[in-house]
């Protein structure tokens, strides 16, 4: 009996490396829904790949699945911490949601775990979210609360500039307000 669990596991193990197989094809066509649904399966019927864990974490992000991205690659990742694609793939995943910490943090740990030159885009990606999370300085924030209060119609950043010397004639307008648009923010 347990000779046969043997041949019925390594039987589901080949069957599902061949629908891992036509999945990458599929992918490679670009039809990411056919994709999905083969890698599903092959991950079914061998819960212990990594590779079909990234595979699927990989055409997820391609479909805007971002948390399952994140959670597939996170699964590939507890299987073969080596592979620094798993990683990379949990980091793209986890800053397409917004979580530039949590994603910086899959980069380190992968860095931790790899230690080879098969890392280098997770050493890209790990720098962009350094720059990203590091404090702005005062006129980065300045410019970037400019452009903010110019999005979606709203009220427009006024500045007070000195319109030149004053003359006899001037009383309280020895200044005007000038309202900057989006573009001029951005030119500053």
């Amino acid at each position: 009996a347990e000779k046969d669990a043997q041949i019925l596991k390594e039987e589901a193990r080949e069957k599902a490396k061949e629908v891992k197989e036509l999945g990458n094809e599929e992918f490679q066509r670009n039809n990411f829904e056919k994709a999905l649904e083969l890698y599903t399966l092959s991950a079914e019927l061998n819960r212990n790949d990594p590779a079909v864990w990234l595979n699927l974490s990989i055409v997820k992000r391609q479909l805007g699945d971002n948390s399952g991205a994140a959670k597939d690659a996170w699964r590939s990742a507890t299987l073969d911490g080596s592979n620094p694609k798993a990683h990379y793939s949990k980091a793209v995943a986890l800053r397409s949601l917004g979580d530039r910490q949590g994603a910086l943090d899959a980069c380190e740990m992968g860095l931790r775990k790899v230690h080879d030159d098969k890392c280098q885009a997770l050493r890209q990606l790990k720098q962009e979210l350094e720059k990203e999370l590091a404090p702005k300085s005062l006129l980065e924030q300045l410019q970037a609360e400019a452009v903010e209060s110019t999005r979606g119609g709203g009220p427009k950043a006024a500045f007070q500039l000195p319109r030149g010397p004053a003359k006899e004639d001037d009383e309280d307008d020895d200044v005007i307000i000038e309202e900057i648009t989006k573009e001029d923010a951005i030119k500053a």
